[in-house]
Protein backbone atom coordinates (compact mmCIF):
# COMPACT_ATOMS: atom_id res chain seq x y z
CA UNK A 1 0.00 0.00 0.00
CA UNK A 2 1.41 3.31 -0.76
CA UNK A 3 -0.12 6.87 -0.12
CA UNK A 4 0.53 9.92 -2.16
CA UNK A 5 -0.75 12.45 0.68
CA UNK A 6 -0.23 15.55 -2.63
CA UNK A 7 -3.31 13.68 -4.77
CA UNK A 8 -4.91 12.01 -1.76
CA UNK A 9 -4.88 8.57 -3.47
CA UNK A 10 -4.02 5.27 -2.41
CA UNK A 11 -2.33 2.37 -4.06
CA UNK A 12 -3.15 -0.80 -3.09
CA UNK A 13 -1.18 -3.91 -4.14
CA UNK A 14 -3.44 -7.72 -4.20
CA UNK A 15 -6.47 -6.15 -2.36
CA UNK A 16 -8.85 -8.27 -0.94
CA UNK A 17 -12.49 -7.85 0.40
CA UNK A 18 -13.05 -9.18 4.04
CA UNK A 19 -16.05 -7.89 4.83
CA UNK A 20 -18.81 -6.21 2.43
CA UNK A 21 -18.78 -8.50 -0.41
CA UNK A 22 -22.90 -7.97 -0.80
CA UNK A 23 -22.34 -4.14 -0.53
CA UNK A 24 -19.78 -4.21 -3.32
CA UNK A 25 -21.51 -6.14 -5.27
CA UNK A 26 -24.77 -4.25 -5.41
CA UNK A 27 -23.20 -1.16 -5.89
CA UNK A 28 -21.43 -2.80 -9.42
CA UNK A 29 -24.72 -3.46 -10.61
CA UNK A 30 -26.02 -0.35 -9.60
CA UNK A 31 -23.15 1.35 -11.65
CA UNK A 32 -23.50 -1.54 -14.03
CA UNK A 33 -26.88 -0.54 -15.48
CA UNK A 34 -26.26 3.79 -15.20
CA UNK A 35 -22.62 3.70 -16.96
CA UNK A 36 -21.77 7.24 -15.41
CA UNK A 37 -18.20 7.45 -15.29
CA UNK A 38 -18.70 10.65 -13.13
CA UNK A 39 -21.37 8.80 -10.74
CA UNK A 40 -20.99 11.08 -7.20
CA UNK A 41 -21.50 7.94 -4.50
CA UNK A 42 -19.05 7.23 -2.13
CA UNK A 43 -18.37 4.29 0.02
CA UNK A 44 -16.56 3.91 3.13
CA UNK A 45 -14.03 1.35 3.47
CA UNK A 46 -11.23 0.53 6.45
CA UNK A 47 -7.93 -0.59 4.90
CA UNK A 48 -5.60 -3.27 6.67
CA UNK A 49 -2.46 -3.42 5.45
CA UNK A 50 -0.85 -6.78 6.01
CA UNK A 51 2.60 -9.01 5.19
CA UNK A 52 2.05 -10.39 1.63
CA UNK A 53 0.71 -13.72 1.01
CA UNK A 54 2.72 -15.38 4.61
CA UNK A 55 1.17 -17.32 7.18
CA UNK A 56 1.33 -14.14 8.94
CA UNK A 57 -1.14 -12.76 7.03
CA UNK A 58 -4.07 -15.66 6.84
CA UNK A 59 -4.32 -15.86 10.24
CA UNK A 60 -4.39 -11.90 10.85
CA UNK A 61 -6.91 -12.33 8.11
CA UNK A 62 -9.13 -14.98 9.61
CA UNK A 63 -9.40 -12.85 12.85
CA UNK A 64 -10.74 -9.43 10.97
CA UNK A 65 -12.97 -11.35 9.42
CA UNK A 66 -14.19 -12.86 12.44
CA UNK A 67 -14.39 -9.51 14.38
CA UNK A 68 -15.79 -7.72 11.90
CA UNK A 69 -18.71 -10.20 10.13
CA UNK A 70 -21.71 -9.51 12.72
CA UNK A 71 -24.51 -9.62 10.13
CA UNK A 72 -23.96 -13.64 9.35
CA UNK A 73 -22.55 -16.29 11.38
CA UNK A 74 -19.01 -17.29 10.94
CA UNK A 75 -18.04 -20.65 11.13
CA UNK A 76 -14.96 -22.41 11.77
CA UNK A 77 -14.36 -24.04 8.26
CA UNK A 78 -15.55 -20.63 6.64
CA UNK A 79 -12.37 -19.18 7.94
CA UNK A 80 -10.33 -22.48 7.22
CA UNK A 81 -11.87 -21.93 3.40
CA UNK A 82 -8.55 -19.19 2.59
CA UNK A 83 -5.41 -21.72 4.18
CA UNK A 84 -3.20 -21.57 1.62
CA UNK A 85 -2.95 -25.44 2.25
CA UNK A 86 -6.86 -25.44 0.98
CA UNK A 87 -6.12 -23.59 -2.14
CA UNK A 88 -3.26 -25.60 -2.64
CA UNK A 89 -6.02 -29.21 -2.50
CA UNK A 90 -7.85 -26.99 -4.36
CA UNK A 91 -5.07 -27.27 -7.42
CA UNK A 92 -4.10 -30.74 -6.53
CA UNK A 93 -7.26 -32.25 -7.04
CA UNK A 94 -7.83 -30.40 -10.38
CA UNK A 95 -4.80 -32.19 -11.21
CA UNK A 96 -5.50 -35.62 -9.95
CA UNK A 97 -8.44 -36.43 -11.74
CA UNK A 98 -10.60 -33.26 -13.06
CA UNK A 99 -12.17 -33.01 -9.19
CA UNK A 100 -14.15 -29.30 -8.47
CA UNK A 101 -12.75 -28.93 -4.85
CA UNK A 102 -15.15 -26.68 -3.32
CA UNK A 103 -13.59 -23.79 -0.40
CA UNK A 104 -16.56 -22.10 0.51
CA UNK A 105 -20.33 -22.36 1.44
CA UNK A 106 -22.19 -21.58 -1.29
CA UNK A 107 -26.08 -21.88 -2.88
CA UNK A 108 -25.03 -22.34 -6.43
CA UNK A 109 -22.16 -24.84 -5.30
CA UNK A 110 -23.22 -28.90 -4.69
CA UNK A 111 -21.23 -31.58 -3.94
CA UNK A 112 -21.50 -34.35 -5.86
CA UNK A 113 -18.98 -37.35 -7.09
CA UNK A 114 -16.89 -35.08 -8.86
CA UNK A 115 -17.11 -32.23 -7.20
CA UNK A 116 -15.30 -32.65 -3.52
CA UNK A 117 -16.60 -29.82 -0.89
CA UNK A 118 -14.12 -29.40 1.99
CA UNK A 119 -16.60 -29.47 4.46
CA UNK A 120 -18.28 -32.82 3.73
CA UNK A 121 -14.90 -34.25 3.26
CA UNK A 122 -13.30 -33.64 6.19
CA UNK A 123 -15.31 -35.57 8.88
CA UNK A 124 -15.34 -39.09 6.34
CA UNK A 125 -11.38 -38.28 6.00
CA UNK A 126 -11.19 -38.22 9.83
CA UNK A 127 -12.97 -41.08 10.68
CA UNK A 128 -11.33 -43.49 8.30
CA UNK A 129 -7.90 -42.54 8.83
CA UNK A 130 -8.46 -42.57 12.78
CA UNK A 131 -10.89 -45.35 12.69
CA UNK A 132 -13.72 -44.11 14.81
CA UNK A 133 -16.74 -44.45 12.88
CA UNK A 134 -18.87 -43.27 15.74
CA UNK A 135 -17.05 -40.14 15.39
CA UNK A 136 -18.81 -40.06 12.14
CA UNK A 137 -22.47 -40.64 14.27
CA UNK A 138 -22.06 -37.67 16.26
CA UNK A 139 -21.22 -35.64 13.31
CA UNK A 140 -19.71 -32.72 15.14
CA UNK A 141 -18.41 -31.25 11.45
CA UNK A 142 -16.91 -27.54 12.91
CA UNK A 143 -15.16 -29.25 16.24
CA UNK A 144 -12.52 -30.49 12.94
CA UNK A 145 -12.14 -26.83 12.04
CA UNK A 146 -12.04 -25.40 15.10
CA UNK A 147 -9.24 -27.24 16.98
CA UNK A 148 -5.99 -27.02 15.29
CA UNK A 149 -4.54 -30.53 16.42
CA UNK A 150 -8.01 -32.14 14.39
CA UNK A 151 -7.41 -29.94 11.67
CA UNK A 152 -3.73 -30.44 11.01
CA UNK A 153 -5.09 -34.15 11.56
CA UNK A 154 -7.47 -34.39 8.73
CA UNK A 155 -5.73 -31.50 6.27
CA UNK A 156 -1.96 -31.75 7.51
CA UNK A 157 0.01 -29.22 5.85
CA UNK A 158 3.38 -31.01 5.15
CA UNK A 159 1.25 -34.13 3.61
CA UNK A 160 -0.18 -31.44 1.07
CA UNK A 161 2.27 -29.58 -0.10
CA UNK A 162 4.24 -33.02 -0.45
CA UNK A 163 4.92 -33.60 -4.49
CA UNK A 164 1.62 -35.51 -6.06
CA UNK A 165 2.71 -39.07 -6.13
CA UNK A 166 1.49 -42.41 -5.33
CA UNK A 167 0.56 -42.02 -1.66
CA UNK A 168 0.49 -38.45 -1.49
CA UNK A 169 -2.64 -37.87 0.90
CA UNK A 170 -4.77 -36.36 -2.14
CA UNK A 171 -4.92 -39.67 -3.55
CA UNK A 172 -6.59 -40.88 -0.34
CA UNK A 173 -8.88 -38.15 -0.03
CA UNK A 174 -10.35 -38.82 -3.33
CA UNK A 175 -10.65 -42.53 -2.26
CA UNK A 176 -12.64 -41.59 0.49
CA UNK A 177 -14.93 -38.95 -0.98
CA UNK A 178 -15.32 -41.67 -3.80
CA UNK A 179 -16.63 -44.71 -1.25
CA UNK A 180 -18.23 -42.55 0.30
CA UNK A 181 -20.51 -41.36 -2.77
CA UNK A 182 -21.08 -44.79 -4.00
CA UNK A 183 -22.26 -45.94 -0.11
CA UNK A 184 -24.96 -43.41 -1.32
CA UNK A 185 -26.22 -45.62 -4.29
CA UNK A 186 -26.74 -48.88 -2.52
CA UNK A 187 -29.91 -50.65 -3.22
CA UNK A 188 -30.82 -51.91 0.96
CA UNK A 189 -34.32 -52.94 1.93
CA UNK A 190 -36.06 -50.59 3.96
CA UNK A 191 -35.39 -52.21 7.23
CA UNK A 192 -31.36 -51.66 6.43
CA UNK A 193 -32.14 -47.99 4.76
CA UNK A 194 -33.58 -47.04 8.05
CA UNK A 195 -30.52 -46.83 10.08
CA UNK A 196 -28.14 -46.45 6.86
CA UNK A 197 -27.22 -42.66 8.32
CA UNK A 198 -25.48 -44.40 11.35
CA UNK A 199 -24.25 -47.63 9.62
CA UNK A 200 -22.72 -46.17 6.56
CA UNK A 201 -19.78 -44.67 8.67
CA UNK A 202 -18.98 -47.93 9.55
CA UNK A 203 -18.93 -49.63 6.56
CA UNK A 204 -17.12 -46.70 4.48
CA UNK A 205 -14.12 -47.02 7.80
CA UNK A 206 -14.67 -50.84 6.57
CA UNK A 207 -14.42 -50.27 3.28
CA UNK A 208 -11.95 -48.20 3.27
CA UNK A 209 -8.81 -49.37 5.21
CA UNK A 210 -9.47 -52.64 3.34
CA UNK A 211 -8.95 -50.97 0.19
CA UNK A 212 -6.53 -48.88 1.58
CA UNK A 213 -4.39 -52.29 2.44
CA UNK A 214 -5.40 -54.08 -0.86
CA UNK A 215 -3.82 -51.09 -2.62
CA UNK A 216 -0.75 -50.95 -0.73
CA UNK A 217 -0.19 -55.16 -1.65
CA UNK A 218 -2.17 -55.73 -4.87
CA UNK A 219 -2.42 -52.85 -7.05
CA UNK A 220 0.64 -52.86 -9.51
CA UNK A 221 0.08 -49.01 -11.51
CA UNK A 222 -0.04 -45.65 -11.36
CA UNK A 223 -1.45 -43.38 -9.03
CA UNK A 224 -3.39 -42.26 -12.30
CA UNK A 225 -4.38 -46.08 -12.99
CA UNK A 226 -5.72 -45.75 -9.43
CA UNK A 227 -8.34 -42.62 -9.84
CA UNK A 228 -9.11 -43.85 -12.99
CA UNK A 229 -9.65 -47.49 -11.34
CA UNK A 230 -11.89 -45.84 -8.54
CA UNK A 231 -13.78 -44.44 -11.11
CA UNK A 232 -15.25 -47.25 -13.11
CA UNK A 233 -18.22 -49.63 -13.03
CA UNK A 234 -15.82 -52.18 -11.60
CA UNK A 235 -15.15 -50.79 -8.25
CA UNK A 236 -18.53 -49.55 -8.28
CA UNK A 237 -19.86 -53.23 -7.93
CA UNK A 238 -17.61 -54.05 -5.34
CA UNK A 239 -18.71 -51.73 -3.05
CA UNK A 240 -22.13 -51.93 -3.86
CA UNK A 241 -22.52 -55.69 -3.20
CA UNK A 242 -20.33 -55.61 -0.59
CA UNK A 243 -22.08 -52.70 1.20
CA UNK A 244 -25.00 -54.34 0.37
CA UNK A 245 -23.36 -57.75 3.14
CA UNK A 246 -22.13 -55.15 5.53
CA UNK A 247 -25.26 -52.48 5.54
CA UNK A 248 -27.31 -55.82 6.69
CA UNK A 249 -24.66 -57.12 9.58
CA UNK A 250 -24.44 -53.95 10.80
CA UNK A 251 -28.59 -53.44 10.94
CA UNK A 252 -28.39 -57.15 12.79
CA UNK A 253 -25.75 -56.02 15.68
CA UNK A 254 -28.06 -53.48 16.70
CA UNK A 255 -29.49 -55.19 20.70
CA UNK A 256 -33.26 -55.02 20.77
CA UNK A 257 -33.65 -53.08 23.65
CA UNK A 258 -31.29 -50.01 23.07
CA UNK A 259 -31.84 -47.22 20.86
CA UNK A 260 -30.04 -47.33 16.81
CA UNK A 261 -28.26 -44.20 17.62
CA UNK A 262 -26.88 -44.82 21.06
CA UNK A 263 -25.70 -47.98 20.20
CA UNK A 264 -23.56 -46.54 17.45
CA UNK A 265 -21.94 -43.43 18.91
CA UNK A 266 -20.16 -45.95 21.38
CA UNK A 267 -16.75 -46.70 20.61
CA UNK A 268 -16.88 -50.60 21.80
CA UNK A 269 -19.17 -50.70 18.76
CA UNK A 270 -16.55 -50.49 16.71
CA UNK A 271 -15.15 -53.50 18.12
CA UNK A 272 -18.17 -55.47 17.57
CA UNK A 273 -18.84 -54.03 14.17
CA UNK A 274 -15.00 -55.42 12.84
CA UNK A 275 -15.96 -58.91 14.31
CA UNK A 276 -18.23 -59.07 11.51
CA UNK A 277 -16.20 -57.86 8.98
CA UNK A 278 -16.18 -60.18 5.58
CA UNK A 279 -12.85 -59.37 4.52
CA UNK A 280 -12.95 -62.90 2.06
CA UNK A 281 -15.64 -61.37 0.17
CA UNK A 282 -13.82 -58.04 -0.08
CA UNK A 283 -11.00 -59.42 -1.58
CA UNK A 284 -12.97 -62.07 -4.19
CA UNK A 285 -15.07 -58.82 -5.17
CA UNK A 286 -11.49 -56.77 -5.81
CA UNK A 287 -9.79 -59.94 -7.58
CA UNK A 288 -12.56 -59.69 -10.10
CA UNK A 289 -13.04 -56.24 -9.94
CA UNK A 290 -9.16 -55.66 -11.11
CA UNK A 291 -8.28 -58.63 -13.28
CA UNK A 292 -11.47 -56.82 -15.75
CA UNK A 293 -9.58 -53.58 -14.94
CA UNK A 294 -6.00 -54.49 -16.15
CA UNK A 295 -7.76 -56.19 -19.13
CA UNK A 296 -9.34 -53.02 -19.94
CA UNK A 297 -5.61 -50.72 -19.16
CA UNK A 298 -3.81 -53.03 -21.85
Amino acid sequence: MSIDRDNLEITLRNPQVVNGGQTLSALYLAYDRQGRPDNPAKVLVRIYRLPYEDSETYQRSIEIIAALNSQNKIQASDLRSTDPRQVRLEQLLAKVGDYGYIRKRSTDSRAGRYQISMRNLALPYYVCKKNMPHEGVRRNVEELFEEQNKYDEVFNESAINQELKFNHVALNYVTVWTIDQLLGRVELPNRDWEYWKYTRWFVLVDVYRKLIDWRQSRFGLSWRDWVEFLNSDYFEKVVIKYGQAMFKAAREMIPKQEEALAFFRKAETVAKFAGRSRIRLFEALMKKAYARFEEDTR
